[in-house]
């Protein structure tokens, strides 16, 4: 069954989740005003590199997604599934992603320097290379995480977990 779902929005932008063939896409556009394309303005996700800086996608399934360099800097995926997702060289800096299942995400090399990552589940999560420098780890789950040359929320270098 196709389904349309509203997303939270900002400013004067408007946005649905479209769900065709267990497929999610998020659909955005503004509402009196054209939009500048891939910019923090415009949330729409179409793959790699893109800008979705300060966007909300809480509560969000963005599993198994594209993301790979995409600029997330204090995006909000708190509570969303970012499953399967590749995120990897993806800057995450700031984000809020409390209680997001990260399940068998690719992360590698990402920047997730300050994020708030409590209570994540980061089961068998890729973060080669990833920093996490001052990012908040509390009640992450994170068995069977591959650690190699990840940089911890205390600035040291770990290839086994972060403490």
């Amino acid at each position: 069954m196709d389904t349309l779902l509203p997303v939270r929005t900002r400013g004067n932008d408007r946005s649905v989740v479209a769900i065709v063939a267990g497929i999610c896409v998020v659909i955005s556009f503004s509402v009196g005003c054209t939009s500048g394309g891939e910019t923090a303005e415009d949330c729409t996700i179409r793959g790699r590199g893109v800008d979705l800086r300060g966007c909300d996608f809480s509560g969000m399934d963005l599993s198994n997604q594209m993301l790979a360099g995409s600029n997330l800097t204090e995006a909000r995926l708190n509570g969303s599934s970012l499953a399967g997702t590749d995120l990897g060289q993806a800057d995450l800096t700031g984000a809020n992603l409390i209680g997001a299942n990260m399940t068998s995400t690719r992360l590698e090399e990402a920047v997730l320097v300050s994020a708030d990552l409590t209570g994540a589940t980061l089961v068998a999560a890729d973060l080669t290379g990833a920093d996490l420098t001052d990012a908040d780890l509390t009640n992450a789950i994170n068995s069977s995480v591959r650690w190699a040359g990840t940089v911890c929320p205390d600035g040291s270098i770990s290839d086994s977990a972060c403490e």
